[in-house]
């Protein structure tokens, strides 16, 4: 939605432009009104703990606010007008309970980044560190040696905690054993 401004509008409001057609735009009270009648405005004075906040959090349901006539459907234009009246979005579990996205109103958000309750947009797909396990084929100072994924190998003995146990055959023999599915295996020298 774009507002353009005409000096032959209708008492001296702006018309917005919305898909080709010119709708009278709403001011910022009247359209935070509708959206209050209409269920999509719900207001949080307090967190999932139950301590107050220092400010209010709104969280707007999108289809509600979409449904509504005269309402800004694109939600890049959403943002920019609810940034423009003093609100922050942040992505918390500390209000209800779930991760959700709320609007802070004239807040810096440090409040609840502080406790760490603002949660990332997209959650990493893995996590910061992964799991190494360093085996040798020689044997070496704090290595053990294991039957890891059909050979015998010596491993590291603080990593042998990563492996999960699992029945293998070695040599011939059925023997009780470790695989290292899913982990990185460093071969030391």
């Amino acid at each position: 939605m774009t507002i353009k401004k005409s000096g032959n509008s209708r008492n001296g409001y702006p018309y917005a432009q919305n898909s080709g057609r010119d709708i009278p735009a709403m001011n910022d009270d009247g359209y935070l009104l509708a959206l209050n009648r209409a269920g999509a405005w719900k207001e949080y004075t307090r967190r999932n703990n139950g301590n107050s906040l220092s400010t209010f959090a709104v969280q707007v349901c999108p289809n509600k606010r979409k449904a509504l006539p005269l309402s800004i459907k694109n939600d890049a234009e959403f943002s920019r007008f609810m940034t423009r009246l003093g609100y922050i979005q942040i992505r918390t579990r500390k209000i209800t309970g779930y991760k959700k996205s709320f609007w802070l109103y004239r807040s810096s958000g440090k409040e609840l980044a502080a406790d760490k309750g603002v949660c990332p947009q997209i959650s990493s797909p893995c996590k910061a560190h992964s799991v190494v396990v360093q085996v040798s084929s020689i044997p070496q100072k704090a290595f053990k040696l294991v039957a890891l994924d059909g050979k015998w190998l010596h491993v590291y003995d603080d990593h042998v905690c990563f492996l999960t146990k699992k029945r293998i055959r070695v040599d011939g023999k059925q023997v009780q054993g470790y695989t290292a599915r899913g982990l990185t295996v460093e071969v030391m020298a």
